[in-house]
């Protein structure tokens, strides 16, 4: 009777642990689906900023200001390309 419940046990320790790695393989999956997402906007974000900065870099000084905040858009989007 003990071995036979020490035998239960080790089945569902092992139960555990791999509903524990399915578990944690389907958080992996659903956070690398939603940083793609963002990295999509924000490219989205880079080419309208480049559009913008263009636009409104020699404008005034808040248009410069708005200009170099662009381009660290830009620069974002771009860094964010590599990780798709």
């Amino acid at each position: 009777m003990q071995v036979q419940n020490q035998a239960l046990e080790k089945e569902n320790q092992g139960l555990k642990a791999k509903n524990q790695v399915r578990d944690r393989d389907y958080l992996i999956g659903e956070a690398i689906v939603q940083i793609r997402e963002v990295v999509d906007h924000l490219q989205d974000l880079a080419v309208q900023a480049n559009v913008l900065s263009t636009k409104y870099e020699s404008v005034s000084d808040r248009g410069r200001e708005l200009a170099l905040l662009l381009d660290r858009v830009k620069t974002l989007g771009l860094r964010a390309k590599a990780y798709l």
